[in-house]
């Protein structure tokens, strides 16, 4: 009867040990939950910013691509110009 008991008292401590075992783990299993979804956040973040930095600079390209349009315009239209003036100068010069 007394080995009975004892083993009755015994298997409760491992009941015990193994309920406080069990909560262990959950604890655990929810920190990592409460990890993970702060990443989950965090990758949405970045993928938000991401995708807003896409943006820019597309638009940042497409300006740049028509500003170096324009400088080319004038260029070539600043080179006329002084063809022009060459051409009226030489003309001045062989009037004179």
């Amino acid at each position: 009867m007394e080995e009975l008991q004892e083993a009755i008292v015994e298997l409760e401590k491992l009941q015990s040990s193994r309920l406080a075992e069990i909560e262990q783990l959950k604890t655990s299993n929810q920190e990592q939950l409460e990890s993970f979804e702060n990443e989950k956040k965090s990758v949405a973040h970045s993928q938000e910013v991401n995708s807003e930095l896409s943006f820019r600079l597309s638009s940042v390209e497409s300006e740049l691509e028509k500003v170096r349009t324009e400088t080319e315009r004038l260029t070539e239209e600043l080179h006329q110009c002084k063809s022009s003036e060459h051409t009226a100068s030489e003309a001045l010069e062989l009037e004179n």
